[in-house]
């Protein structure tokens, strides 16, 4: 007989709310029941001791800065302790299968459920929830989006020499595919987007973002130099690398951090290359990528701007990015491709 997940008694420990959410979301959809949050900064003393919790997860992004609470629960609590890294990936990241099933093994064997899999509903609800994000941005909505559309004729343009990281996440295509639909022909910059998505639906974005705009999206490469007008999306499960000749190369390394791809790494590769001509536009997401990156791309001298916060469908990306102080323009996706032709032109 299968195990009764919701009868277990769990609670979750975090230090950060987006961990928190992530976590509590896919206990939820695993059947499990979350009966008790908490911060270990404002804990309640008598939880210490409870018998009411049977397993404590504790997911601490600063651990050094917990280390007498670790010590005390490890000492009195009398539940099951389940301790993570506080890299809990967001729900629409390509890592974020992978994760959810590793939770689940995790807890199986610490309370001896047994063997378990993720629920073949819970596969295909995230599938369809993506699938309908993505579908929800295209502009012709009575039109179909169709998986072998043709491609669209490869750029003969001139190789670029001005490269700019279109950094999104949630509420991102919809942002990115404005922003593009807004630019003239034939500008003299490329673009790498750094969308986190799963692997799966990476296709389905580019169809989606190449409509109505003049640009090429390169989906599938080994290496590849970039010409004007086109848009390299960045796969979701193997890193890029460029090289001293300008080659945008695929490798078989995993993305740094929790994010897929890394914006982070998307803008510090590009601006080792790139220098002044670089830049970053950042757009709606959850999350802080592209905060670390931003210091590394103004030293060399590259542009950052950022989406409002007002016309984001989440704008904890952006808004991070802003507090590096690094960000020299905001705007609507509208706004920042009026300032991108006009940056464009005064600065040929």
């Amino acid at each position: 007989m299968a195990a009764d997940l919701s009868k277990i008694r769990i609670g979750i420990i975090t230090d950060k709310n987006e961990q928190l959410h992530i976590i509590k979301s896919a206990l939820l959809a695993l059947g499990f029941r979350v009966h008790k949050t908490a911060t270990p900064g404002h804990f309640d003393e008598s939880l210490f001791a409870s018998e009411d919790i049977q397993l404590w997860i504790i997911d601490l992004v600063e651990q050094n800065k917990w280390d007498d609470f670790i010590d005390r629960i490890i000492e009195e609590s009398p539940a099951t302790l389940m301790f993570s890294d506080g890299n809990a990936p967001p729900t629409y990241s390509g890592k974020y299968p992978r994760w959810q099933k590793r939770l689940l093994n995790k807890i199986s064997n610490l309370m001896d459920l047994g063997s378990l899999e993720v629920p073949e509903s819970v596969v295909q609800a995230r599938f369809e929830q993506i699938q309908a994000n993505l579908k929800s941005i295209v502009n012709d909505q009575a039109k179909p989006i169709e998986k072998d559309a043709p491609p669209k004729v490869a750029s003969t343009g001139p190789l670029a020499q001005r490269v700019w990281v279109l950094g999104a996440s949630l509420g991102g295509p919809a942002a990115v595919k404005l922003f593009l639909d807004a630019l003239e022909p034939d500008l003299p910059i490329a673009f790498i987007l750094a969308q986190h998505i799963d692997e799966g639906f990476q296709a389905l974005l580019g169809q989606v973002l190449g409509r109505n705009n003049h640009f090429e999206l390169i989906k599938e490469f080994d290496r590849i130099q970039l010409k004007h007008g086109q848009i390299l999306i960045a796969p979701a499960n193997n890193a890029i690398r460029l090289d001293v000749t300008r080659h945008v190369c695929r490798t078989e390394e995993d993305w740094e951090g929790i994010y897929s791809p890394s914006i982070n790494q998307v803008m510090r590769i590009v601006a080792e290359q790139y220098g002044p001509r670089s830049g970053a536009i950042i757009f709606s997401g959850m999350g802080d990528d592209s905060k670390a990156a931003a210091e590394h791309m103004s030293s060399v001298g590259g542009t950052i701007w950022a989406q409002t916060a007002e016309t984001c469908a989440n704008s904890s990306q952006p808004d991070s990015c802003r507090e590096s102080g690094h960000v020299t323009y905001n705007g609507s996706p509208q706004q920042l491709a009026a300032k991108l032709m006009q940056y464009l032109k005064e600065n040929a």
